[in-house]
């Protein structure tokens, strides 16, 4: 009696786990390919208007053919059908989300590694990508929501529509590295001038290496221009860049016949006297030009703008 009665339960075990699928809970993680992390609720929040994923979802949740046992209660049977459905989202997400970095890592040659929406802070249309061939240098691009990329002057906003600032981009809607008329892009593809106006009006990844640009305040945000070959007045100093749109900073620069020299800030330096090679000592006027074949406090200097005496200023 007892192995029949075990017989019977053991049946009855086999026939409700052939009618029902086991319980699937939707997950809270992220679909992982190639070691990257991505995220199904930031996918859906940025394509859960799009037919495609829609009908797909309907295709999924159609298929599903459940039964209730009878050991299950409505309540528990009505929660567990919503369970398979979330799963079953789920499941249509992680494969749009492979088949999109698939088509996107072919289309860019790089490694995807935030999806658009992904995370709060940035802009809603950014992605951000790694170089394949490189360990720390990465890049971002901006599309539309068919894909379609911004191209040329581009004002980023904030996950919360907030306005950070204007940044260029290039045909294929990256960061644009290359000048364009006025402006120029630096690596981090903003605007020359990014970061500036806390340091002067410079920009550049290292101590060696500063632009000159001018920051403009543009539909509500800021844009910097980059200054090439050109003078710049900011707060009173005046400032010059090269052919590169690179600043002068301690070094001479020649114009119409005229001698200037710049601090270590980029501005020009005037009214004082500034030590040259060879124990030579040269005086800047109040417009910034070296003296020559004049008097200046009481002693001469020559053709060259060198002192001739031997007397040296007491700059304190």
């Amino acid at each position: 009696m007892i192995k029949k009665n075990l017989l019977a339960a053991i049946v009855a075990v086999i026939l409700v786990l052939q009618a029902t699928p086991a319980m699937a809970m939707p997950s809270t993680g992220g679909l992982i390919i190639s070691g990257v992390t991505f995220e199904r609720s930031a996918y859906e929040n940025y394509f859960k208007d799009s037919d495609e994923y829609k009908k797909r979802c309907k295709e999924a949740i159609d298929d599903i053919h459940l039964t209730k046992t009878a050991s299950s209660s409505e309540e528990e049977f009505k929660a567990y059908v919503e369970n398979v459905k979330e799963s079953e989202k789920d499941r249509v997400k992680d494969a749009m989300i492979s088949e999109y970095v698939e088509k996107v890592e072919k289309d860019t040659g790089l490694k995807l590694l935030r999806m658009k929406g992904s995370q709060t802070g940035y802009d809603p249309n950014e992605e951000y990508f790694k170089f394949p061939d490189k360990i720390l240098d990465t890049c971002a691009r901006y599309t539309q929501k068919d894909g379609t990329p911004y191209t040329g002057l581009y004002l980023r906003k904030n996950s919360d529509s907030t306005l950070d600032r204007w940044i260029v981009l290039d045909k294929d809607g990256f960061f644009l590295k290359n000048k364009s008329e006025m402006v120029y892009a630096c690596d981090n593809g903003r605007l020359c001038g990014d970061y500036v106006f806390n340091e002067g009006p410079s920009y550049g990844k290292t101590p060696q290496i500063k632009y000159l640009a001018k920051k403009e305040i543009k539909d509500g945000a800021p844009i910097f221009y980059m200054i090439v070959n050109n003078w710049l007045n900011v707060d009173g100093k005046w400032y010059r860049s090269d052919a590169d749109g690179l600043l002068y900073r301690e070094k001479w620069f020649q114009e119409n016949g005229k001698w200037y020299t710049f601090d270590i800030t980029g501005a020009m330096v005037k009214n004082t006297w500034v030590p040259g090679g060879n124990n030579k000592w040269y005086y800047l006027g109040e417009d910034g030009a070296m003296a020559i074949n004049q008097e200046i406090n009481g002693h001469w200097i020559n053709g060259d703008g060198v002192v001739e005496s031997s007397w040296r200023p007491d700059l304190g």
